[in-house]
């Protein structure tokens, strides 16, 4: 009776494999070649200066989710006073569809300096200098673009001030042509 054990703990012991483990091999991050596809991120980038600190708001709606659903994406940003150029940067991540907007607060009034607009998704990038606001960016009523100096101003309309710019279908239309 008192080998049974003996016997267990020497079968036990000899049956463990005792080689050190090797470690596992972690790949590099494949870098990008002509023909990979970069990520299809809906990125846009706001190169901006203001007058005013408030917060602004970036908005894609009507994600496509499946048959029956669609989602919202909201990415809010405080802006402070800037007396240099300032950037946003709002990452959608694969998400994109047919309505984005972007909302310059509803604080103060303000004029916003643009330097450009960048809209990436995937391998196309789309740059918009403020020549071109009107050609990609339809605005509401609470806003007010001066060519000359390349200011968005806002304004109060009846004590209500929602100063809005919503990006225009070609926009989307180039964006997505790229990749299909």
């Amino acid at each position: 009776m008192k080998k049974i054990p003996l016997i267990l703990t020497l079968f036990i012991a000899f049956s463990c494999n005792n080689t050190p483990k090797q470690e596992q091999q972690v790949e590099p991050t494949k870098t990008l070649n002509q023909n990979d596809e970069p990520e299809k991120e809906f990125i846009v980038k706001l190169n901006y200066k203001s007058d005013q600190a408030d917060q602004f708001v970036f908005t894609l709606k009507n994600i496509k989710v499946d048959e029956f659903q669609t989602k919202k994406i909201i990415i809010e940003e405080k802006v402070s006073i800037t007396t240099s150029m300032d950037e946003i940067v709002a990452n959608f991540g694969d998400n994109i569809s047919n309505s984005m907007f972007i909302d310059l607060g509803r604080k103060k009034t303000k004029n916003v300096l643009l330097e450009s607009v960048m809209l990436s998704y995937g391998k196309y990038k789309l740059i918009i200098q403020p020549s071109d606001l009107e050609k990609y960016f339809k605005f509401n009523n609470y806003v007010s673009l001066n060519l000359e100096t390349n200011t968005l101003t806002t304004k109060k309309i009846e004590g209500r001030s929602i100063p809005i710019i919503r990006l225009k279908q070609n926009a989307f239309k180039l964006l997505k042509k790229e990749n299909k």
